[in-house]
């Protein structure tokens, strides 16, 4: 409005109408006013800038900080007008005011991005799984795989646990030693810090039930039933499994029992890596509890599930490989059945009992093609991520 005033005095004094002392006062000191409302203006945008920094986590916990800088404002809609004598020095203080909390706005969110979000986001996807096994490895030697970077992944991902709780109390260290220029104002800071403490160790067992899933859904991907034949680099073969004449059947080594064990091994390996991660202290003080993140996550009903699912993960391709032995039961004669008691049925067959030269190429012939027909069976198939291997 008093910019309005002016444009309107200067048209005034163009059409040569009379304006008042008081007016010319106002247009003598365009100059001020317009320095001063772009002041204001740029307040009002710096307020609003600052003030859309402070993280959604954080906001309850700078409440105070944020109604310290409301009262150094509030003088400029309560108390100055535009012939006030200390606008200068109430422009001053606010901008001190600003940047002040500006500086403590960006020290917490520095805290917050590099240290705190970055390990919960490096731990959230830490993969607890190795599956990029070479060929030709045992179970056992799978399992020690596992193990070793269980072993390996415990290490790093305590250090970020421990990084993120220091990271968290030294926020709330900042805040509270921050100094309010209002002394009016109630600083409840440890409370809302205990509050902001529980919200990021409710991240941290999210971030770890995160990993734990993804490495159990990632095994049960590997190595769980595929109807397909089109396979990619990673749905290559996983287990190899030898198919051995252990008379009178032919049976599997290692056995299915023995690899549903291995994966069993493998998922519980997964799940001791909370094991080495101990929960954060209720206060601000580096104190060590006793007890970890593993209670909770063990019992997570979605941990649960996916080991029950990973317990039978196998099933399918079990029932597919059953199958597939059981097309060598028309060779099981070979073993089963008496040589001398075969050759006495053969003689029964022919008259007199007495084969001719004829009767034994005939019979001859048989066993030649049958042993032709078993040179021609390939030495591995692949049924899931299962390869069969036949050589024996």
């Amino acid at each position: 409005e008093i910019l309005q005033l002016i444009r309107e005095m200067r048209w005034l004094m163009r059409l040569g109408v009379e304006i008042p002392e008081n007016a010319k006062m106002v247009l003598l000191q365009e100059q001020k006013f317009k320095y001063y409302n772009n002041q204001l203006w740029h307040i009002l945008r710096e307020y609003d800038r600052i003030v859309q920094m402070v993280k959604r986590d954080t906001k309850n916990l700078l409440a105070p900080h944020l109604l310290d800088l409301e009262k150094k404002l509030e003088p400029g809609y309560t108390l100055l007008t535009w012939t006030s004598m200390n606008i200068d020095v109430y422009l001053k203080q606010v901008y001190k005011g600003l940047y002040k909390f500006e500086d403590l706005i960006r020290k917490i969110n520095d805290i917050i991005d590099s240290r705190v979000q970055k390990n919960l986001k490096a731990i959230s996807k830490t993969l607890l799984i190795d599956l990029s096994v070479p060929e030709n490895f045992s179970l056992e030697e799978f399992v020690e795989r596992q193990q070793k970077l269980i072993a390996s992944h415990s290490r790093v991902m305590n250090i970020k646990n421990i990084e993120v709780e220091k990271a968290v109390n030294d926020i709330v260290h900042i805040v509270s030693t921050y100094q309010l220029d209002d002394t009016t104002i109630v600083h409840e800071s440890l409370a809302e810090g205990i509050k902001l403490k529980r919200n990021f160790y409710d991240m941290m067992t999210r971030a770890l039930l995160s990993n734990t899933i993804i490495s159990l859904r990632a095994l049960k991907k590997r190595v769980g039933h595929r109807t397909t034949t089109d396979h990619d680099d990673d749905d290559s073969p996983f287990f190899q499994m030898n198919v051995e004449l252990m008379i009178p059947k032919v049976t599997l080594n290692p056995s299915f029992d023995e690899v549903q064990e291995a994966m069993d091994r493998s998922a519980m390996t997964v799940l001791s890596c909370s094991k080495h991660l101990r929960v954060w202290s209720e206060g601000f003080e580096d104190t060590e509890t006793e007890q970890t993140f593993h209670d909770f996550i063990a019992a997570d009903s979605g941990v649960v599930k996916m080991v029950l699912v990973l317990t039978g993960g196998l099933h399918g391709l079990k029932t597919q490989v059953n199958n597939f032995l059981k097309e060598f039961d028309k060779y099981a004669f070979l073993w089963k059945n008496d040589k001398q008691d075969e050759y006495e049925k053969f003689k029964k067959s022919c008259p007199n009992n007495k084969p001719s030269l004829d009767d034994f190429e005939d019979k001859l012939k048989e066993y030649v093609n049958l042993e032709k027909e078993m040179t021609i069976i390939p030495s591995s198939k692949t049924i899931g991520t299962i390869c069969l291997q036949m050589d024996k």
